[in-house]
Protein backbone atom coordinates (compact mmCIF):
# COMPACT_ATOMS: atom_id res chain seq x y z
CA UNK A 1 0.00 0.00 0.00
CA UNK A 2 1.10 3.48 -0.64
CA UNK A 3 -0.44 5.80 1.56
CA UNK A 4 -2.70 3.61 3.11
CA UNK A 5 -4.43 3.08 -0.56
CA UNK A 6 -3.79 0.58 -2.82
CA UNK A 7 -1.08 1.00 -5.68
CA UNK A 8 -3.29 2.67 -8.65
CA UNK A 9 -2.60 -0.24 -10.62
CA UNK A 10 -4.50 -2.42 -8.39
CA UNK A 11 -8.08 -0.06 -8.22
CA UNK A 12 -9.20 -0.61 -11.57
CA UNK A 13 -9.02 -4.30 -10.59
CA UNK A 14 -10.67 -4.10 -7.56
CA UNK A 15 -13.85 -2.37 -8.86
CA UNK A 16 -14.09 -5.25 -11.49
CA UNK A 17 -13.52 -7.74 -8.62
CA UNK A 18 -15.57 -6.33 -5.79
CA UNK A 19 -19.07 -4.47 -5.00
CA UNK A 20 -19.27 -4.87 -1.69
CA UNK A 21 -18.88 -8.46 -2.14
CA UNK A 22 -16.39 -10.32 -4.20
CA UNK A 23 -17.74 -11.41 -7.55
CA UNK A 24 -16.35 -12.96 -10.76
CA UNK A 25 -16.87 -10.71 -13.82
CA UNK A 26 -16.41 -11.91 -17.43
CA UNK A 27 -12.44 -12.50 -17.57
CA UNK A 28 -11.64 -14.25 -20.28
CA UNK A 29 -8.04 -14.15 -21.68
CA UNK A 30 -6.81 -11.06 -19.58
CA UNK A 31 -3.40 -11.58 -18.51
CA UNK A 32 -3.87 -8.58 -16.79
CA UNK A 33 -6.74 -9.84 -14.64
CA UNK A 34 -4.21 -13.28 -13.60
CA UNK A 35 -1.69 -10.86 -12.80
CA UNK A 36 -4.20 -8.70 -10.37
CA UNK A 37 -5.28 -11.92 -8.81
CA UNK A 38 -2.02 -13.48 -7.90
CA UNK A 39 -0.82 -9.79 -6.51
CA UNK A 40 -4.03 -9.86 -4.11
CA UNK A 41 -4.74 -13.62 -3.81
CA UNK A 42 -1.66 -16.01 -4.38
CA UNK A 43 0.70 -17.28 -2.67
CA UNK A 44 3.75 -19.07 -3.41
CA UNK A 45 5.90 -21.03 -0.45
CA UNK A 46 8.99 -19.16 0.76
CA UNK A 47 11.18 -22.16 -0.95
CA UNK A 48 8.97 -21.67 -4.45
CA UNK A 49 8.06 -25.32 -4.71
CA UNK A 50 4.25 -24.97 -4.06
CA UNK A 51 1.61 -22.26 -5.57
CA UNK A 52 -1.96 -21.28 -4.68
CA UNK A 53 -4.34 -18.83 -5.89
CA UNK A 54 -6.50 -18.33 -2.80
CA UNK A 55 -10.24 -18.12 -3.96
CA UNK A 56 -11.81 -19.28 -0.61
CA UNK A 57 -14.04 -16.12 -0.33
CA UNK A 58 -15.91 -16.61 -4.10
CA UNK A 59 -19.73 -18.31 -3.97
CA UNK A 60 -19.56 -21.67 -5.65
CA UNK A 61 -21.28 -20.37 -9.27
CA UNK A 62 -18.00 -17.88 -9.18
CA UNK A 63 -15.45 -20.81 -8.35
CA UNK A 64 -17.01 -22.86 -11.43
CA UNK A 65 -16.35 -19.27 -13.35
CA UNK A 66 -12.94 -19.01 -12.17
CA UNK A 67 -12.23 -22.57 -13.12
CA UNK A 68 -13.44 -22.27 -17.17
CA UNK A 69 -11.36 -18.80 -17.18
CA UNK A 70 -7.98 -20.96 -16.24
CA UNK A 71 -8.67 -23.26 -18.41
CA UNK A 72 -9.99 -20.99 -20.92
CA UNK A 73 -6.53 -19.56 -20.08
CA UNK A 74 -4.65 -22.90 -20.27
CA UNK A 75 -3.80 -22.51 -16.54
CA UNK A 76 -4.50 -25.82 -14.86
CA UNK A 77 -5.67 -25.83 -11.72
CA UNK A 78 -6.57 -27.98 -8.99
CA UNK A 79 -9.63 -27.07 -6.45
CA UNK A 80 -8.32 -27.67 -2.87
CA UNK A 81 -10.62 -28.78 -0.04
CA UNK A 82 -11.09 -25.29 1.28
CA UNK A 83 -11.52 -24.62 -2.53
CA UNK A 84 -8.36 -22.79 -3.18
CA UNK A 85 -7.10 -23.71 -6.53
CA UNK A 86 -3.63 -25.31 -6.38
CA UNK A 87 -1.53 -24.60 -9.30
CA UNK A 88 0.48 -27.82 -10.12
CA UNK A 89 3.98 -26.86 -11.68
CA UNK A 90 3.00 -28.11 -15.40
CA UNK A 91 5.07 -26.66 -18.20
CA UNK A 92 1.72 -24.94 -19.24
CA UNK A 93 1.37 -23.51 -16.14
CA UNK A 94 4.56 -22.31 -16.14
CA UNK A 95 4.65 -20.58 -19.57
CA UNK A 96 1.61 -18.46 -18.91
CA UNK A 97 3.10 -17.52 -15.03
CA UNK A 98 6.04 -16.93 -16.89
CA UNK A 99 4.23 -13.82 -18.90
CA UNK A 100 3.60 -11.85 -15.50
CA UNK A 101 7.28 -11.64 -15.00
CA UNK A 102 7.53 -9.39 -17.49
CA UNK A 103 4.49 -6.90 -16.14
CA UNK A 104 5.43 -3.89 -13.88
CA UNK A 105 5.09 -5.16 -10.68
CA UNK A 106 4.39 -2.86 -7.50
CA UNK A 107 7.70 -2.62 -5.45
CA UNK A 108 5.64 -3.85 -2.36
CA UNK A 109 5.03 -7.17 -3.93
CA UNK A 110 8.66 -7.43 -5.40
CA UNK A 111 8.89 -10.67 -2.58
CA UNK A 112 6.49 -12.56 -4.63
CA UNK A 113 8.06 -11.87 -8.17
CA UNK A 114 11.07 -13.58 -6.46
CA UNK A 115 9.09 -16.23 -5.38
CA UNK A 116 7.56 -16.48 -8.98
CA UNK A 117 11.14 -16.93 -10.50
CA UNK A 118 12.14 -19.61 -7.69
CA UNK A 119 8.70 -21.54 -8.67
CA UNK A 120 9.55 -21.02 -12.56
CA UNK A 121 12.69 -22.97 -12.08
Amino acid sequence: REGGRAPSILQSARKKWYNNKKICPDIKGETTILFHWFLGDGTISKKGSSMKLCTMGFYPNCLNNLVNYCNDFGLTVKIQKDNNFYIPKLDNNKKIMAKLTDLSWPTCYAYKLERLKMWLN
